[in-house]
């Protein structure tokens, strides 16, 4: 062997060191952003469960809205009612006087 053939051999294992290397790196950082991802995606559904009750806030809103509304309905139709029946006996007793 000539030294061309031995130098050559030494550049290309060199090249395979490198990009082992390089390629073990890139492995290790892989890993360490899924690592990350994994942190962040339990943060945030942690985040999500903490912030639920807000979201349904509005439908709780919508809720009371709609009982106090037929509240007001009902409590309307029971003075109507009671005004009727008010009525009904203040001409029950002018008829018998």
């Amino acid at each position: 062997m000539t030294n061309g053939w031995v130098t050559g051999y030494l550049i290309g294992a060199a090249v395979v060191v490198v990009v082992a290397a390089v390629v073990l790196v890139i492995i290790a950082l892989a890993r360490s952003i899924a690592r990350e991802a994994e942190e962040a995606t339990r943060l945030i559904e942690r985040t999500r469960d903490h912030t639920e009750a807000l979201w349904r806030l509005s439908e709780t809103q919508q809720l009371l809205a709609g009982i106090l509304f037929a509240l007001r309905g009902s409590s309307r139709a029971d003075a109507k009612a009671q005004e009727g029946e008010g009525k009904a006996k203040l001409a029950i007793s002018e008829r018998r006087a």
